[in-house]
């Protein structure tokens, strides 16, 4: 079965084909972001990369998230690169 394309990746394609799009995390494109001083950036949600890299990987959750904070997070994509979307947990 064909995977389907991502609608939010062909649309930021349109606005802004420099944008960084990380590989492997497309489940986790939560919308585009907008300012006034950049182009359009992807935004992509923490918590759906933790899950992914603990599903796909087969990473512990402490796994998950120092690879997150080291390797995605601490990576330099320039003026094109991702926003990361923190949400609070309602616990």
């Amino acid at each position: 079965m064909m995977e389907e394309e991502n609608p939010v990746l062909e649309h930021i394609t349109e606005l802004n084909p420099e944008a960084i799009v990380l590989d492997g995390l497309d489940d986790a494109i939560v919308g585009i972001g907008h300012s006034k001083d950049l182009e359009p950036r992807l935004i992509y949600s923490i918590n759906i990369i933790i899950l992914t890299l603990m599903e796909r990987d087969k990473m512990t959750q402490q796994e998950a998230i120092e690879f997150y904070d080291y390797n995605i997070a601490d990576g330099y994509f320039g003026n094109h690169g991702p926003i990361f979307l923190e949400l609070p947990n309602n616990n």
